[in-house]
């Protein structure tokens, strides 16, 4: 009986060898191929993870487009984060969370004697915490609205009826507001600078204006950044030359301009930021390839990375509508809308690679992103979904989580509280 089994030994070892060398190679060859064809976003992003967001609706808008409705958002020097956002129907609307602990529970106030806005709300925050804007009105015209006693104004910083709906805006330590901005009409880049620490009276205005670039088409997208010097840093989109440029102006100095990256159509959607030695950093598309990028000063070269990429370079782009900032060790973190996952996406490095993270893929996304970071490292960033027209605010949760919601009570004025969204509760100043 034994031998008899023994027997059996050689078609049974002959059975498994072929199991093991050519069914299951075969099963596995079969899975890639099913993945590939049926789920092609498996292959297409394979470095991504999913990370943990909390994710809010601010607010339903009305006339929505988010090519005429950029949006901005900063952090406080206590971290309260400020948003400023046009809401489609010519309104100017700015929030600020309540506190550090509560970046879910928001401040609304009516910004009152302003133009009404069609196109980007550009925001800056001075060194007491009072926000600045700068947007495009209906008839065309660039805007800077300031809150000053009490009391809003808007001045008009260039009548050309032709401004493109964009724009950036930073102020330094000493007061003094730096915009940049593409004027249609000239078909330039232009730079405006005043003095609001040393304006008497809300109705007291006088700006400097130059132009930056006077080649056609340059600058049609800008973004604007100063060092701790003071020093005004420009990216820009060269839409003649399909090229990335930067601008830089130091004291005294006239303005200094380079190419930054010129390999194909590349530097649509630029977003600068500079770091604590002063080195301009640039996250940007890459039209021709439809990658997302990223450029850096190092001595006297640009450094360029690609951050992502698309594997179809016809039909789908990653790395539009991007937003960057810098951690306390100056490491770049990006938000951005990838075409390719039809997601809003965020890639940070962590010091040696790019780490890539699905914000939200659940809704239908596309448009401008804005980003900025607080201190414990956290992650803030407003974007649209177009589909339901609303502003939506993301926040990580890889370190302080928020508050839960809670009813608050103002110091002040007539007040009621609003629900605005999922998880948030605001008062509204009227």
């Amino acid at each position: 009986m034994f031998l008899k089994r023994m027997d059996r030994f050689p078609a049974i070892i002959t059975s498994i060898s072929f199991f093991f060398r050519f069914l299951v190679p075969s099963v596995l060859i079969a899975s890639v191929l099913i993945a590939f064809v049926f789920i092609p976003s498996v292959l297409l992003i394979p470095s991504v993870s999913e990370a943990s967001w909390k994710i809010c609706t601010i607010q339903s808008l009305n006339h929505f487009n988010y090519y005429y409705s950029i949006h901005s958002i900063a952090l406080d020097d206590q971290e309260c984060v400020h948003l400023a956002y046009g809401d489609g129907a010519g309104n100017l609307n700015h929030l600020r969370s309540l506190d550090r602990e509560n970046y879910l529970v928001w401040l609304a106030e009516e910004i009152h004697d302003v133009n009404e806005v069609n196109g980007f709300a550009a925001l800056a925050l001075d060194t007491s915490n009072n926000p600045h804007f700068c947007y495009c009105s209906y008839d065309g015209h660039l805007i800077y609205a300031h809150k000053k006693g009490g009391k809003w104004a808007s001045h008009i910083i260039d009548d050309s009826k032709n401004i493109n709906p964009s724009a950036s805006i930073g102020m330094d330590s000493q007061g003094v507001v730096h915009i940049s901005y593409y004027d249609a009409r000239q078909k330039r880049l232009k730079y405006v600078t005043f003095n609001e620490s040393k304006r008497e009276s809300i109705d007291e205005f006088e700006f400097v204006s130059e132009v930056v670039d006077d080649s056609e088409g340059a600058g049609t997208e800008s973004s604007l950044a100063l060092d701790s010097a003071g020093n005004v840093h420009i990216a820009y989109y060269d839409k003649v030359q399909q090229n990335l440029k930067y601008a830089c102006k130091t004291e005294g100095k006239d303005w200094s301009m380079e190419t930054v990256d010129s390999d194909g159509n590349i530097g649509y959607s630029p977003s600068l930021a500079v770091d604590g030695d002063g080195r301009p950093c640039i996250s940007y598309c890459d039209w021709t390839n439809r990658n997302l990028k990223y450029a850096f000063r190092s001595g006297e070269e640009w450094i360029t990375e690609t951050v992502d990429g698309s594997p179809d370079k016809t039909t789908e782009k990653t790395g539009d509508f991007t937003a960057l900032a810098l951690d306390h060790k100056g490491r770049p973190h990006i938000s951005y809308f990838s075409q390719t996952a039809h997601a809003l996406m965020y890639a940070a490095h962590d010091g040696k690679t790019w780490q890539i993270q699905v914000v939200n893929r659940d809704e239908d996304i596309e448009g401008p992103t804005s980003l900025a970071l607080d201190s414990s490292g956290q992650a803030h960033i407003i974007y649209y979904n177009y589909t339901t027209n609303s502003l939506k605010y993301a926040i990580s949760k890889e370190s302080t989580q928020p508050a839960e919601r809670k009813s608050i009570q103002p110091a002040q004025g007539d007040a009621r509280t609003l629900s605005i969204g999922c998880f948030l509760s605001a008062v509204k100043i009227l």
